[in-house]
């Protein structure tokens, strides 16, 4: 249950780069990889002590790797996926590794923010 609960904390964190990905497809359409890796919400020094990393790439995809939530097997990663019609995003698919410790809500698709 703990677990789950700061996997919770840290897909809430992803929501600014889901936001972020969100505004920049309105306005440009899917980011290239050089795009976005230059949002803002990629972050290697996290002040959250359960996020490593969070990171864009290529068409908007959120990774984020957690630190110090399971102690069995290393970090677990959490990957938001945006669906992008022209420049529009209609939803997110969310999941990762470690599904064991996500919760139920990042198993399956996550609305638009």
């Amino acid at each position: 249950y703990t677990k789950r609960a700061k996997m919770s904390e840290v897909i809430l964190n992803a929501s600014t780069c889901r936001i972020e990905v969100t505004e920049f497809v309105q306005l440009n359409g899917s980011p290239t990889t050089a795009q976005a890796t230059g949002l803002a919400c990629n972050d290697n020094s996290h002040p959250n002590p359960n996020i490593a990393s969070i990171a864009v790439a290529e068409a908007g995809v959120v990774t984020v790797t957690s630190t110090g939530i399971d102690d069995v097997g290393g970090a677990a990663t959490v990957v938001l996926t945006p669906s992008i019609t022209a420049n529009d995003v209609t939803g997110w698919t969310c999941g990762g590794s470690k599904l064991g410790i996500l919760p139920a809500s990042c198993q399956t698709a996550v609305p638009s923010p």
